[in-house]
């Protein structure tokens, strides 16, 4: 069974490389190769173990420790009886990869950026923001994953400090037994484990002896005994009820799972020793807003996930009311085995409410965002509201969680000013100062293919888009984001026809850029904004600075009709984030009584 998967050897300890958090100054960085130059020893003999277990597309209203009425979730509810319960624990991101990077380093998606792109290619986490996994191998921790996702595996960088990590993309069952096997034999050194349950993810399949205590044996509709779709063809509510029964059977299957790996730990004598971590990366829509799925909204359906943490040592049980977020997760686990947290984290550590859950402090703003395919969604959100923020038109949602939790009720249009005041905090936290890249084509010949390499310095490319693509039009990204590369075929009206693409720069350049006409190198003209600067001789380019850009992000003006068949290629660098305005006092203290800002 085991052999089903993929296993992957990742480095041993002596040759792995040491990499910093940019956060952190040159002095902790030297200080800390000073330390491990001259050997820590290692974590201490009676150091505590870390299972961290990503349950796939859990919604937390679907267990019993939540308030479910369901029996989907024994095991949980059990495990939530002897340790914390974080009653409104939110995602910053409503799919896989962002969402587990941001749980593994404690940043949010528009920081590590991981999981941008179109498509099926992504960007991985890069090295450079280090993992939880990281932290513990440096100190001492043997470190090993098992994943049944590939997007919380070592192909998008998640498996980054790892000693040894194997997937087994969509069969939960066999990276559940190949982490119990890893686990024996383990009662001798501290460890850190990474599980992966894919389920409830769809398709809802679960086993018969999961299914049987939800599904309605009177049912007689179209969906039998597993389901696989975006809800489209779900008719009636018996059946919208019956893909909810699907749902709820396959948690059962990941609860019971997740009880034979607690059997392990017992079984191999480490249970009191070990700290155990259970958290979903994001919900499910169930039909709450007309679709099915997750990873296009920033509902609380999609965003409000488990987090149940139970530490060894008889702290005491409980439940916390306080809002927090899943990037808290790497800095709690830190902070709980006595190790520093780095300096610059968005999450902070939770331990203070594993030690009292009736602890009250200052409450935070959870924030979430989608940066996927189209058009970037934002969210903040307190304990009595949430904002919706798309940036690139400016569009607005704003919902009264007290009066409104299922968030059917717009009010942005009553409430300017909360609405604005609100906006600034998402743009200040989330919207990365950017630069955005123009380049359009006019002019040659029919069929004429021209191809434009768009290179940055410094920073990366993301969300790159084709403007009136044709079906011959082709864009790639490269793997580290610093190069777009996209090529045109003129059409029939090459004078007036105008093919163009637009690349959003996260650091702001200098950009170099190439032209070629059916292979053969060409210089772009008509530049707008940024400061153009002489090509290195010998190279057919033009370098854009974006020393002085335009305020507001538009796209440029085409070039100019050609006066000979030669094509033409124009150039804008805009900034495409909007200035901050400083808020009013009395603002201020609204946002504080509503907890978004301390």
């Amino acid at each position: 069974m085991a052999g089903a998967g993929t296993l992957v050897r990742l480095p041993s300890a002596a040759s792995f490389r040491v990499s910093m958090p940019f956060p952190l100054r040159r002095s902790s960085i030297a200080l800390l190769l000073l330390v491990t130059a001259c050997g820590s020893g290692g974590p201490p003999r009676d150091a505590w173990n870390v299972v961290l277990v990503g349950i796939d597309t859990l919604r937390a209203d679907h267990l019993g420790c939540y308030g479910y009425s369901r029996p989907t979730s024994p095991r949980i509810d059990g495990l939530a009886a002897e340790g914390t319960v974080f009653r409104t624990a939110i995602s910053p991101s409503p799919w896989t990869l962002p969402a587990f990077a941001s749980i593994l380093t404690g940043v949010l998606p528009s920081r590590h950026r991981a999981g941008e792109g179109r498509g099926f290619l992504r960007t991985p986490l890069d090295d450079r923001t280090e993992t939880l996994a990281t932290h513990l191998r440096r100190a001492g921790w043997t470190t090993a994953s098992f994943v049944s996702n590939g997007f919380a595996g070592v192909d998008v960088g998640l498996a980054q400090g790892m000693v040894e990590h194997r997937r087994a993309v969509g069969i939960a069952r066999l990276a559940v037994d190949d982490a119990i096997a890893w686990l024996d034999g383990r009662a001798r050194e501290p460890f850190f484990l990474f599980l992966h349950i894919i389920d409830p993810h769809e398709p809802y399949e679960p086993e018969p002896r999961d299914a049987e205590p939800f599904i309605d044996p009177a049912y007689a509709g179209p969906i039998g005994l597993a389901y696989s779709g975006t809800g489209g063809d779900v008719q009636t509510p018996a059946d919208r009820r019956r893909v909810l029964d699907l749902y709820d059977g396959e948690v059962h299957y990941a609860d019971r799972l997740l009880g034979e790996v607690l059997d392990a730990l017992t079984a191999s004598g480490v249970d009191d020793r070990t700290m155990v971590v259970v958290v979903s990366d994001h919900g499910e829509e169930l039909f709450e807003h007309g679709a099915l799925g997750h990873g296009r909204t920033l509902y609380d359906e999609v965003l409000r996930v488990p987090l149940v943490v139970r530490v060894p040592g008889g702290h005491p049980v409980g439940q916390v009311m306080q809002q927090v977020s899943t990037v808290d997760v790497m800095p709690t686990v830190l902070d709980a085995v006595g190790l520093t947290v780095p300096d610059g984290l968005d999450g902070e550590s939770l331990l203070p409410f594993v030690r009292d859950p009736a602890l009250v402090r200052a409450s935070r703003p959870a924030f979430a965002e989608f940066l996927w395919s189209g058009p970037e969604e934002k969210a903040i959100r307190s304990a009595t509201e949430k904002l919706l923020l798309t940036p690139s038109n400016g569009n607005t949602r704003l919902y009264d969680l007290e009066h409104d939790p299922g968030e059917q009720h717009d009010l942005s249009t009553t409430r300017g000013e909360q609405v604005a005041a609100l906006t600034q905090q998402v743009t200040e936290r989330l919207v990365t100062p950017q630069f955005v890249v123009h380049a359009f084509v006019r002019g040659g010949q029919q069929g004429d293919v021209v191809e434009l390499d768009m290179r940055l310095d410094h920073g990366r490319f993301h969300d790159p888009r084709l403007v009136d693509a044709d079906a011959d039009d082709r864009l790639t990204l490269s793997a580290d984001g610093s190069v777009v590369s996209v090529r045109f075929v003129r059409g029939n009206d090459p004078r007036n026809d105008v093919d163009g693409v637009t690349a959003a720069a996260t650091e702001g350049g200098p950009v170099t850029v190439r032209t070629y006409v059916g292979g053969v190198a060409v210089p772009a003209v008509h530049v707008h904004g940024g400061t153009p600067r002489e090509p290195v001789p010998g190279d057919v380019s033009i370098v854009l600075t974006p020393d002085e850009p335009d305020d507001v992000a538009s796209q440029p003006t085409p070039p100019p009709l050609p006066p000979d068949d030669a094509p033409r290629v124009a150039l804008r660098f805009v900034r495409s984030a909007p200035a901050a305005a400083a808020l009013a006092e009395d603002t201020k203290a609204n946002l504080r009584a509503l907890g978004y800002v301390e």
